[in-house]
């Protein structure tokens, strides 16, 4: 089967058959795919988030971003191998198609200009770097009205081991559910870049544990994985998270969709408006009509 041919079934049953053999599933190269829009809320109020920033900024804080990475590896997850091996092995991230390329996020948020504040290679555990970036957005009209004329952003990124996908998405949804132990240090958007891991196997009761935080504080999420709206929107869905992006089809996760989901919460934008940027970026990176990139995220409860 061509990459090209893959596609969501209408049939739920025959779905799931189809899209749990991980074989013909990829989330490395293949570009967005459209997938006519579902009933989303875009107009969805995101004002106990808007506040929760707002005071952290006149605070002297900044707008706090962990994204868990999970890097792209040929051998490890259920994806059509990649033919370029170099930029799918899992343990080599300063080459990887998640990390270094021009949808890579380390790559993307030095083209950005983001300043490298943390880059420490890890060499054991699940984590090969950490590292952490900043920079400064321009405020939006809410919160210029409350004397703050610039946002500083604080991004930290994890990211995993190819093998280590398991790991890198049950952090991710324990970062969505756990509440955090101080909240002055404690992320305003959570977010996950890699292949879904839900659509190969998974143990049910790790899953289970990650689930178990009771957190309401309010959260931005999002994941740019294939089939996340069907597959991982039902594991990081709580009270006060609220999720702005998911990818409803076959899409490569490419960074730019952080930038643009950044400036909009740094601007005080609505879901919708959050949304539209996000496909903006995205489009703008991937070279593709913005129509197109609008219809394959979904966003909002």
């Amino acid at each position: 089967m061509a990459l090209s041919e893959i596609a969501c079934d209408s049939d739920a049953s025959s779905q799931e058959v189809r899209l749990r053999r991980s074989a013909v599933l990829t989330c490395a190269l293949v570009a967005a795919t459209a997938v006519p829009a579902a009933a989303d809320a875009p107009g969805h109020d995101l004002a106990a988030l808007h506040t929760r920033i707002a005071d952290d900024l006149a605070a002297g804080g900044a707008l706090r971003a962990h994204v868990y990475v999970a890097l792209c590896d040929n051998d490890s997850q259920g994806i059509v191998p990649v033919k370029n091996r170099k930029i799918c092995d899992g343990e080599a991230p300063e080459r990887n198609l998640y990390w270094r390329t021009g949808g890579g996020i380390a790559s993307y948020l030095r083209a950005q200009r983001y300043r490298e504040l943390e880059y420490t290679v890890l060499p054991e555990g699940p984590i090969a770097i950490r590292a952490r970036y900043a920079k400064e957005l321009p405020a939006g009209a809410a919160l210029r009205a409350r004397g703050i004329a610039r946002v500083p952003v604080e991004l930290t990124a994890l990211a995993y081991r190819g093998a280590q996908i398991g790991p890198a998405m049950f952090d991710f949804v324990r970062a969505v559910h756990q509440a955090p132990a101080k909240a002055s240090a404690a992320p305003h958007v959570v977010g996950y870049i890699g292949h879904d891991y839900f659509l190969d196997a998974y143990d049910p009761l790790e899953l289970e544990r990650a689930q178990a935080g009771n957190s309401r504080v309010a959260l931005a999420v999002f994941a740019l994985s294939c089939l996340g709206q069907r597959y991982i929107r039902p594991v990081i869905e709580r009270p006060n998270a609220h999720i702005l992006v998911l990818n409803r089809g076959l899409t490569y996760p490419g960074a730019w969709t952080v930038g643009g989901l950044l400036a909009g919460l740094a601007r005080g934008d609505s879901h919708a408006a959050i949304h539209r940027l996000a496909a903006q970026a995205f489009a703008d990176g991937m070279k593709k009509p913005v129509a197109t990139m609008l219809r394959a995220f979904a966003s909002g409860p």
